[in-house]
């Protein structure tokens, strides 16, 4: 992302970054703490969107990560690059739960 789009390389905390890899498997007690898809690439998202684990690309970062994900078991991820610009930046600057992102992240996926 950095390499194609500018900015700084490097990660600025390891740990907020290994957290962000996780956090889709988490649970809580017995029960799955994201169940669906949508809301496990939501809970990634919303790692990288807020704990910034890279010096620079965080919110690019997130959405390319969810959107592998998606497409890693089997979705596919539709929307325009305006639409992928207003949704980062709105989730960012209106701090969105995991739910909000993952029913945005939802009506874009097949």
């Amino acid at each position: 992302m950095i390499s194609k789009y500018g900015g700084l390389h490097g990660v600025r905390d390891l740990n907020f970054l290994r957290l962000a890899v996780g956090r889709p498997q988490m649970s809580a007690g017995l029960k799955d703490a994201y169940p669906t898809i949508y809301q496990k690439a939501a809970a990634m998202f919303h790692s990288i969107i807020n704990n910034h684990p890279f010096l620079d690309g965080n919110k690019r970062t997130s959405l390319f990560s969810a959107v592998l994900f998606l497409e890693y078991n089997g979705y596919r991820v539709e929307f325009t690059k305006k639409e992928a610009i207003q949704f980062t930046l709105k989730a960012h600057n209106e701090d969105w739960t995991v739910e909000q992102i993952a029913s945005w992240v939802k009506k874009h996926t097949k």
